[in-house]
């Protein structure tokens, strides 16, 4: 059963990122169309936001410091959310 996060908000687990760990360039592969891909730190910021529509996404995360991150992506079937480790 999916936890219940919200009405409107439903997990989307067929999304893969990779490399993570990662130095740089991540790569985002979804079942359901990205629309966008929020990278947020631990106190909650949003520290890169960019607009997507395709399967597939990659984005550069070299400027952002070491540390633990996490993505909100947004598909066409609802949000998810992953843990991304810069080292």
């Amino acid at each position: 059963m999916e936890p219940c996060l919200s009405i409107s908000e439903k997990i989307n687990s067929d999304i893969q990122l990779f490399p993570n760990p990662t130095s740089g360039i991540i790569n985002f592969i979804s079942s359901s169309e990205i629309k966008n891909i929020e990278i947020v730190d631990f106190q909650g910021k949003i520290v890169i936001k960019e607009n997507f529509n395709s399967l597939n996404a990659e984005m550069d995360l070299e400027m952002l410091q070491k540390g633990i991150y996490f993505c909100n992506i947004l598909t066409s079937e609802g949000s998810n959310y992953k843990k991304v480790i810069i080292h």
